[in-house]
């Protein structure tokens, strides 16, 4: 038997802005909780904050 590494290279999966402006969109309402919003949109919840977070600060800060 011989010992082999596999790497495997990952890749990040690219959202369409007008899929990060629905999802921000949806938790700005009322009663919404964003960690589930996150659930519920297959996200990582701090993924989503960071969208959310830039939004409303601007993409440059």
């Amino acid at each position: 038997m011989t010992d082999e590494l596999i790497l495997v290279k990952r890749t990040r999966r690219a959202y369409p802005a007008t899929f990060k402006a629905e999802i921000v969109a949806a938790s700005q309402q009322p009663g919404v909780a964003t960690a589930g919003l996150a659930l519920a949109s297959r996200l990582n919840v701090n993924m989503l904050r960071r969208w959310i977070r830039n939004h409303v600060d601007g993409p440059g800060d």
